[in-house]
Order: structure tokens, then sequence, then C-alpha cells
């Protein structure tokens, strides 16, 4: 079932920053769209349930977090 979760928090500066986390996120089976927000500094994703989780992404831009020095919020349920 196509869910939609937004991931507040997200420590995006530039494009480049936005431009890494959808290459992230597009490598994630069952992602189907990725809108990126970088004054709010928010990913909203469109994914299938049955194939990813919230936490799933969530663990995927945490790994880019720490290698590029950035912040990201919680994961949300």
């Amino acid at each position: 079932m196509a869910k939609t979760v937004k991931f507040e928090g997200v420590g995006m500066t530039c494009s480049g920053c936005s431009g890494a986390i959808e290459r992230i996120l597009k490598k994630v089976d069952g992602v189907s769209s990725i809108s990126c927000d970088i004054d709010g500094k928010a990913v909203t994703v469109e994914y299938d349930d049955a194939k990813t989780k919230p936490q799933d992404m969530w663990d995927k831009m945490k790994k880019w977090a720490d290698a590029a020095g950035k912040e990201l919020g919680p994961c949300p349920e």
C-alpha cells in the first residue's frame, strides 16, 4: 500500500545535499517519489509499505548525515 512519510530536521543546506538525499533514497526498494525542501529542512517520501519502512529510509539518511556532519531529526513513527 502506498504511504507518505515526512522526515524533518534534515540538515540540507544546498542543492548538493538534497541531490545526495535523493540519490540515497532512490536506491531504496519501494520508494516511488521524493521531495526535498531545503529551506524547511524536510524530505517527503512516497513509498510502498510492503517493501520498505520509514526506519529503513531514515537509517540510510543517517549514514549520510553522519558522514557529511549534518543533522537529522528523529525517525517519524
